[in-house]
């Protein structure tokens, strides 16, 4: 249940803490702000499309349709996987399940509280 409500609760927030850096990124590199705000928005609403409506394409698959080689999605992708984007996502929601636990009071081996 708290797995749920972690899942639910945060993933909003955290895609737009996603979205946000995106944006702020855009802007450094040159992009105005609104611009580049109706891009990423328009983006991610394509790729959630895309998933929903594709009867089960997973999200491994749309990376690999968005990608070639030396390519510059594969660079950024590099650049993410090397800082760790992967596991902080990750340890950001067992984070929000061990919250939505501490709630709840029942201590479970994956929690990252102590």
């Amino acid at each position: 249940m708290e797995a749920t409500t972690a899942v639910a609760g945060s993933t909003p927030a955290m895609f737009a803490v996603l979205c946000d850096a995106l944006i702020d990124a855009s802007v450094a590199v040159g992009m105005p702000r609104q611009m580049a705000e109706a891009m990423v928005v328009q983006s991610m609403r394509g790729s959630a499309e895309l998933l929903l409506q594709s009867g089960g394409m997973s999200c491994a698959t749309l990376r690999d349709a968005g990608t070639s080689p030396e390519g510059c999605t594969m660079a950024a992708i590099m650049v993410m996987e090397e800082r760790g984007v992967r596991g902080a996502v990750g340890r950001a929601l067992r984070e929000a399940v061990t919250a939505a636990r501490r709630m709840d009071s029942v201590q479970h081996v994956n929690d990252t509280w102590r």
